[in-house]
């Protein structure tokens, strides 16, 4: 009988819970597409599936969060239902941790690989230009600069006509990361 009243008093307090969750993952599913429309190289359907996989999570973890208030809270406790309890509090504060790493990590993620459809790119007017290291003083460099790998590709095809990223007048090299555009002079073109 006593199990009983704490199930039952466990599933009334995460229908609650359920509730306020959903309202918290509907907020926090709102400001995090607003907060990602704002960076302007992130694909918008990957930031609606990002946003519907946290407002589930949330929805989730409140249910089972009032689920166990509901039942550890039923009842006087005894010694065995302190030990669970701390077992769980582990549990939930483990979930807790890697759910914002894994965000921190998704996050990275996108922004590295926002970087890898950039590439940078040096015209010149003469090809000698790449046979040692390269003089950003040099007349003969007509323009040099970061650019989408496509526009790059067009800019070739334009000039070359698209003989690739080492050979012609226009040759890049693609980016990896924000500090593309630094040290461009050394970078081979060859």
């Amino acid at each position: 009988m006593r199990i009983l009243i704490k199930v039952l008093a466990g599933i009334l307090c995460s229908v609650f819970f359920l509730l306020g969750s959903a309202i918290v993952g509907a907020l926090v599913a709102d400001g995090l597409s607003t907060l990602f429309s704002t960076v302007s190289h992130i694909n918008p359907s990957s930031i609606s599936k990002f946003t519907n996989i946290i407002s589930r999570l949330i929805l989730v973890l409140g249910t089972i969060a009032g689920f166990y208030l509901g039942y550890s809270r039923t009842l006087k406790k005894n010694v065995q239902d302190i030990g669970i309890k701390k077992k769980v509090t582990k549990l939930v504060l483990l979930i807790i941790g890697l759910f914002i790493i894994g965000i921190i990590g998704y996050i990275v993620y996108l922004n590295i690989r926002a970087y890898n459809k950039f590439g940078y790119y040096v015209y010149v007017s003469d090809e000698k230009v790449f046979d040692s290291t390269i003089d950003s003083k040099d007349p003969k460099i007509l323009d040099h600069g970061r650019l989408l790998k496509d526009e790059i590709i067009g800019l070739d095809k334009k000039i070359d006509g698209g003989d690739g990223k080492k050979e012609g007048k226009v040759r890049w090299v693609e980016c990896y990361g924000i500090d593309c555009d630094e040290g461009w002079e050394s970078r081979s073109y060859k």
